[in-house]
């Protein structure tokens, strides 16, 4: 961590305990008017609703750990004086440990160090870039827009920088690029097939011919009609994908997830991950309503209606972590789900390997576990165009190393 990092997140303990003086209160107010970014991060850490979550990080947090962490981190940070009572006991008592521990810290101090453990302190870190030693030799820059269209016929056109302007004239559709996007015009009844497909590394938005907006992650694909005709409106997805579909009551609109999952939809926004290296199959409603079919899941009721903030998950055989089957998570983080399209990482609870898995997407890059990493969840969100050094960088706070050697990353913690 930087020694800027240092003394604004010493200044912000300070804040929240009231102690600062007015040179520090001039040094804190001119950190948060270099960017709309630091103006947003403290005041987010200093609203009274936004220190109650975060003292309940502390409770999932090892004690032990956070004051290692605080004293190497942030020397002097804090007036309390450690009488070492506590020092060297395992926590066989968690919850009277934890108080222990904030009454010795203070309630406010303690909120700066969950801060810092478990990543929610991320956009502070790397204010001071030059300053920090490079973890790495080479730099590998984050994704960006791009996909490949292959049309009908086989033909392959690649999105990545072109201008504005028809790409393809099939039959009954025209396609441009229109700012950065792909948009698909019905002007017929004759239907082909175009498949858009965004390598790792890639992302990019598609207007179907019914107007229906879709949002491809990377290492993901879509297969689709030029044109709707009939009583429905299907497309296939890989990968990941979020939609706001166009109404029409008349059509329902559906989506076939790698001939394990189907999704039917009047017209609504919904978010659908199928990554064959991921646990789990999941469509996720946003707004609207949505029916869920599975087919091969002995045991499994019939179709599953969803509400708005619901999730459903297929977890298939090759799952060894969970059993196969259906489950419908009533409540979800529906922010975290599409963090992807708004351009963040969203890593609340999640285990190294997902994380890590989010990584070797973006960046293009493969990822090697030497030896086999202990699996550690991490917590917070950091921005999808920073170079891959700079992402591992916050990750490094969870005490995982890496090695970057040409485009494969070496894991151990």
């Amino acid at each position: 961590m930087t020694e800027r990092a240092q003394y604004i997140a010493r200044l912000t303990a300070r804040l929240l305990n009231d102690q600062l003086s007015a040179a520090e209160k001039a040094d804190l107010e001119q950190w948060a008017s270099e960017s709309l970014r630091h103006a947003g991060i403290l005041k987010d850490i200093s609203s009274a609703e936004s220190i109650a979550g975060l003292l309940k990080e502390v409770y999932t947090y090892p004690v032990n750990r956070m004051e290692e962490r605080l004293q190497a981190e942030f020397p002097g940070l804090l007036l309390g004086d450690s009488n070492g009572q506590d020092a060297g006991q395992p926590e066989t008592g968690p919850v009277v440990h934890r108080i222990h521990f904030l009454r010795k810290w203070g309630w406010a101090a303690a909120a700066v160090l969950v801060l810092l453990c478990v990543g929610l302190f991320f956009l502070v870190i790397n204010d001071n870039k030059k300053a920090a030693a490079p973890m790495v030799v080479q730099g590998i820059p984050p994704g960006r827009d791009g996909a490949v269209l292959t049309l009908a016929d086989g033909r392959q056109v690649s999105l990545d920088s072109l201008e504005n302007g028809i790409v393809a004239l099939q039959g009954g559709a025209v396609a441009r690029v229109q700012t950065g996007k792909l948009i698909y015009e019905a002007r017929g009844k004759e239907v082909v097939y175009n498949t858009m497909t965004t390598p790792k590394g890639r992302q990019y938005q598609l207007t179907l011919p019914d107007g229906t907006k879709v949002w491809l992650n990377a290492a993901s694909s879509i297969r689709f009609p030029t044109v709707f005709t009939g009583n429905e409106r299907k497309v296939e997805i890989t990968g990941e994908a979020y939609f706001i579909v166009e109404k029409d009551p008349g059509r329902p609109f559906l989506v076939d997830v790698r001939d394990k999952m189907e999704v039917a939809v009047l017209g609504t926004d919904f978010n659908i991950s199928a990554y064959d290296n991921d646990e789990a199959v999941s469509a996720t409603l946003l707004k609207g309503s949505i029916q869920v079919n599975v087919a091969g899941i002995q045991g499994q009721p019939g179709p599953l209606l969803l509400e708005p903030g619901q999730q459903v998950q297929l977890i298939t055989e090759t799952n060894r972590r969970s059993e196969a089957g259906l489950r419908l998570v009533r409540s979800v983080d529906t922010d975290k789900v599409i963090a992807w399209k708004n351009g963040l990482f969203n890593f609340d609870d999640a285990p190294l390997s997902a994380v890590l898995r989010q990584l070797e997407r973006w960046y293009n890059i493969r990822v090697v576990y030497q030896p086999p990493a202990k699996e550690v969840t991490f917590k917070g969100k950091i921005y999808r165009n920073i170079n891959l050094s700079d992402a591992l960088k916050v990750l490094e706070i969870m005490e995982v190393n890496f090695e970057l050697k040409g485009d494969t990353l070496y894991v151990n913690n």
